[in-house]
């Protein structure tokens, strides 16, 4: 009667680590359900992120391209208002 007991006791901690070890399972399909979600999420933000970058890096070399346009415009227009003048003298003489 006492193994009998022993061996009623011995079963029912096993159901009660299965149950516990099936509810673990659960919660991890659960979670690698869901972070294949995010990892496809984190996909697509990465090729958003990139085609933002390239836009941006666009945008920034076009505005140095002004910038370097805008600053060389001055020295360019002197030097030819002093050709002009000087041209003009020679005429003149």
């Amino acid at each position: 009667m006492f193994f009998l007991f022993i061996q009623l006791s011995i079963l029912f901690i096993n159901c009660l680590f299965c149950h516990s070890q099936g509810e673990m399972i659960d919660r991890i399909e659960y979670n690698v359900e869901h972070s294949v979600d995010y990892v496809e999420r984190a996909v697509s933000d990465t090729k958003k992120a990139v085609k933002y970058q390239s836009q941006a890096r666009k945008v920034k070399h076009r505005q140095l391209l002004h910038l370097t346009s805008l600053s060389i415009m001055p020295f360019v227009y002197n030097a030819f208002l002093e050709n002009a003048v000087t041209s003009c003298r020679v005429i003149d003489e």
